[in-house]
C-alpha cells in the first residue's frame, strides 16, 4: 500500500515538474518559418482557382427545384506535392452545395505548392467561397407535390358584370 501512495505522489511531482517546465519560456526557440512564395494554381493565385471552379461547377438540380441559395466557404490545405486535401466546411446553406464544391474542387490539377523561407516546399491552407445563384431572371422551378406550383395565383374575377 505504501508503494502505491508513494508512486502516486511521483508521478504527480514528476506531472508538475513537466507542467512548470511547458509554462517557461524558450529563449532558444527559433523563428517560425514564413511563406516566400505563395502556392499558384496554373500559373495564377486563388483567383484563378476560383476561375476555374466558377467554370466548371454545376448547380445541383434538385436545389435549383428547391430554390437554394447561397455561399459555400470550404478550407482546403495544399499540400507539399501540390495535391489538395480537404479539411472542412465553414459556411454552407445546404450538404448538397457542400459537397458539390468539394468533390469539383478534389478534382483540380496540382498547385505548385508555397514555398518557406528555408527553401522547401510546405504545406499551407486556402479558404475558398463559392456563391451559388439562380440564374438571372429566372425563378425556381414548381415544386413537383403542388400541381399549380409556388407561384400559382389565382386569376381576378372573370365573370361578365351584370347589366
Amino acid at each position: 500500500m505504501r508503494t502505491l501512495s508513494r508512486l502516486c505522489i511521483i508521478g504527480l511531482a514528476s506531472a508538475c515538474c513537466t507542467l512548470a517546465h511547458a509554462g517557461e519560456a524558450d529563449t532558444t526557440q527559433q523563428p517560425k518559418p514564413k511563406i516566400v512564395r505563395m502556392p499558384s494554381f496554373q500559373g495564377g493565385d486563388i483567383n484563378t482557382f476560383a476561375h476555374w471552379i466558377s467554370e466548371r461547377l454545376e448547380y445541383p438540380p434538385e436545389m435549383n427545384a428547391k430554390g437554394v441559395r447561397g455561399r459555400v466557404v470550404v478550407k482546403f490545405i495544399i499540400e507539399k506535392d501540390g495535391t489538395l486535401t480537404f479539411q472542412e466546411i465553414l459556411e454552407s446553406p445546404d450538404t448538397v452545395l457542400s459537397r458539390a464544391v468539394v468533390l469539383l474542387a478534389l478534382q483540380a490539377p496540382r498547385w505548385k505548392p508555397a514555398i518557406w523561407d528555408n527553401g522547401q516546399p510546405g504545406r499551407c491552407f486556402i479558404v475558398l467561397p463559392v456563391n451559388f445563384k439562380l440564374p438571372a431572371g429566372r425563378r425556381h422551378l414548381p415544386d413537383p407535390g403542388n400541381r399549380f406550383g409556388k407561384e400559382f395565383r389565382i386569376p381576378q374575377d372573370t365573370r361578365r358584370s351584370r347589366r
